[in-house]
């Protein structure tokens, strides 16, 4: 039985829980379970701590308005929920204090209202069914202008208890602050990249953060000195340089996404011997995953087994919104 587990047995499972929803699954099994792991708390994620107040952004080159900028930290979750034969992405929105601030569906990025969900979707889900499956797919930090409500800045956030930081790309320039010393951090350029061509993504993967220029050059800085390590050369891409780019990291891999056409993606996989970046041509390459494009968050590749609902077949598919289309719209990789 359940309840006849040892206490020591229980916080110990207890302490490799991180994510809400598995604490929330434990604690729901019986009574000597809910009391060996406390409620879901912000140290467990460090929320949005060490950060408890706004962030400064100083003046860069040719901007205009109101200087110094002041910048909340956001935070989105998106998850996987599915219940018996349906699938759902939902991203949510939380607040500084861990409470929900909005349920987003994750490619359009607004609000969803009770009648916009399918009416298949529950008005609540019991996490011990069986049937209710609830993932989390990725986290999202932004920086958001509190005097503009339409300028949000995707971060990368390292929360190493040495030293915890986040870097942010703002107008093709990387730029970053040291988190808990300041009462009002403020963000500096990040040296010695005046060579590099205009930035455009960032993201922290294994102690090290990652940049991508427009010429798909990639950056390594290490996250304590934030001295570059590394330099990954760039491989002949099909596009233009000003072409979006994504950097992911996916089951252990880091990949650069890029879109080449009004409708279409290309994806590479991150070759750290070699230091280059290899395109993913073949099914195969992609090892049974779909890749999800938020302008917003990112992207996310979860396995394509997990969404058996969505028609994607045995084909590698890429799922983003566009406005001339309804809902997801697909695009296959082109090859």
């Amino acid at each position: 039985m359940a309840s006849d587990l040892s206490v020591e047995l229980l916080e110990k499972v207890g302490k490799c829980l991180n994510l809400t929803n598995d604490i929330s699954r434990f604690r729901a099994v019986c009574r000597s379970w809910r009391s060996s792991v406390p409620p879901f708390t912000k140290n467990k994620q460090q929320l949005l701590s060490p950060i408890r107040g706004p962030i400064q952004l100083p003046k860069y080159p040719d901007s205009n308005g109101n200087w110094p900028k002041m910048l909340n930290l956001t935070k989105r979750v998106i998850y996987h929920v599915s219940h018996s034969s349906s699938t759902w992405v939902v991203t949510v929105k939380l607040k500084e204090s861990g409470e929900i601030d909005r349920t987003l569906d994750p490619l359009f990025q607004c609000p969803f209202s009770r009648e916009q969900f399918p009416e298949t979707f529950p008005e609540a889900f019991n996490l011990l069914d069986e049937d209710v499956l609830v993932v989390e797919l990725a986290e999202a930090y932004g920086l958001r202008d509190i005097s503009e409500a339409g300028c949000d800045y995707r971060v990368a956030m390292s929360f190493n208890p040495s030293c915890p930081a986040l870097m942010v790309v703002v107008n093709g320039v990387l730029y970053h602050c040291n988190l808990g010393v300041d009462p009002i951090p403020k963000l500096k350029p990040v040296e010695g990249l005046a060579a590099y061509s205009r930035l455009e993504d960032v993201i922290y993967y294994e102690e090290k953060f990652y940049a991508v220029a427009s010429d798909a050059i990639t950056v390594v800085l290490d996250s304590n000195s934030l001295q570059v390590v590394d330099i990954l050369v760039k491989t002949r891409m099909l596009g233009r340089e000003r072409h979006r780019k994504y950097l992911v990291e996916s089951a252990g891999d880091v990949f650069l996404v890029k879109k080449v056409r009004h409708l279409n993606y290309r994806v590479f996989k991150l070759n750290a011997i070699e230091k280059c970046w290899v395109e993913m041509e073949d099914d195969w390459d992609w090892d049974g995953r779909i890749l999800i494009v938020d302008s917003d968050d990112g992207c996310f590749f979860p396995s394509a087994q997990d969404f058996p609902r969505i028609g994607h077949g045995n084909n590698s598919c890429v799922y983003f919104y566009h406005p001339n289309y309804t809902r997801w719209a697909q695009s296959c990789i082109v090859r």
